[in-house]
């Protein structure tokens, strides 16, 4: 096992063993909580403040004037629209809730 790896398994309650050398070195202590996540096979623990710094870090260069929420509710306001088809339908009469 290379340096920072150590083996772990878990409970027959399907509960997470880490061993003390790892919670150590990663500053974990009881009731600290990790976010799950499967990365290329691979499962992932993380700090919820590591994951923090790092969408802080990836968003860091974008102008203080470009706001992405609002970027996000029109894209989202875009794909709520119905299309021209069906708004064409619902606008003839032909298309009910009881013909669906």
């Amino acid at each position: 096992m290379a340096a920072g790896e150590s083996c772990a398994g878990f409970t027959n309650k399907w509960h997470r063993l880490i061993p003390a050398a790892l919670r150590r070195s990663l500053g974990l202590g009881a009731g600290d909580t990790l976010v799950a996540r499967q990365e290329q096979g691979k499962l992932v623990l993380e700090k919820p403040s590591a994951i923090k710094q790092h969408l802080w870090a990836r968003f860091a260069g974008l102008p203080a004037e470009r706001q992405l929420v609002y970027e996000l509710l029109a894209e989202r306001r875009l794909q709520a629209l119905p299309s021209a088809g069906a708004f064409a339908r619902e606008a003839s009469g032909g298309c009910s809730r009881s013909s669906l």
